[in-house]
């Protein structure tokens, strides 16, 4: 892929997702935070390097993210903060 293109390709793609967010938090700040809340940066970050490496890895990473923010609600939960 040409490489000025495949740039701003990632960068637009990116882009879209911080102002989804935005969008939301305009119209329903619960649903904002719940979506800001959400690894969704890391995983645009995964398919990149995925796309770029073709490292098998994405998977393992996928699975370590899932893991990781079901532990911080759980830890979330046991400290008492009600989500």
């Amino acid at each position: 892929m040409n490489q000025p293109l495949y740039r701003l390709t990632k960068a637009i793609l990116s882009g879209a997702v911080i102002v989804a967010i935005s969008k939301f938090a305009k119209r329903n700040n619960t649903l904002a935070s719940i979506v800001h809340s959400l690894p969704l940066m890391s995983l645009v970050a995964f398919i990149w390097l995925f796309a770029e490496t073709h490292d098998k890895a994405l998977a393992a990473g996928i699975v370590v993210t899932v893991l990781l923010y079901a532990l911080t609600l759980r830890l979330l939960k046991t400290a008492g903060v009600q989500l």
